[in-house]
């Protein structure tokens, strides 16, 4: 299977200098005990750990779309910023 050697455009290259800042801030915000203690308390608030099921298809629209809001915080702390801007470079010196 050959790697994906499609060159970025400018808009996917600007897209992920974005993700890469957006990252580190909330990397930032997050690290050290107070930040893993908002983390917490936003999990609880959000409800990341339960189900956002509701019977009521408006409360399950509101849970899921408040639910999303931790998930990309999640995945924006947990992302690999080292591996992403490797990606980015490897890219840049294709085009």
């Amino acid at each position: 299977m050959q790697p994906n050697t499609r060159k970025l455009t400018d808009k996917e290259k600007s897209d992920l200098a974005n993700k890469i800042v957006r990252s580190e801030i909330l990397q930032k915000v997050f690290s050290g005990t107070n930040g893993e203690k908002a983390l917490e308390v936003l999990d609880g608030l959000a409800g990341y750990k339960d189900d956002v099921f509701d019977t009521d298809p408006y409360r399950h629209a509101y849970n899921a779309g408040v639910r999303s809001v931790i998930t990309f915080i999640h995945k924006a702390i947990d992302s690999d910023m080292k591996q992403i801007r490797k990606m980015l470079k490897q890219k840049s010196q294709e085009n």
